[in-house]
């Protein structure tokens, strides 16, 4: 996908030391520690399981806005889809 990138520890370690992941009051401060907390979600999953954990991006239904959002497999569900993109990866 042309919109997606590889996120690797490295990388999310590396956010983590910005002014707009740790400086209180920063205007970007909540969302910028939701992507990192999602890429190390995406990174490792609590149960150790492999899985796709995917980015969808804001959209409309219905007419409405729906915020952009981290989205798992359905409990039960093994996630594996041959188009999915690796975890780790952010569109």
């Amino acid at each position: 996908m042309a919109n997606s990138i590889r996120i690797t520890e490295v990388d999310l370690r590396s956010a983590m030391r910005e002014p707009r992941y740790w400086q209180n009051g920063h205007p970007e401060r909540d969302a910028f520690a939701a992507w990192v907390r999602g890429g190390f979600g995406a990174l490792r999953p609590r149960d150790g399981a492999a899985r796709g954990a995917v980015w969808v991006r804001p959209y409309r239904r219905e007419g409405k806005p729906v915020a952009g959002h981290w989205r798992s497999p359905p409990p039960g569900g093994t996630g594996a889809d041959p188009g999915a993109l690796p975890p780790g990866t952010i569109q």
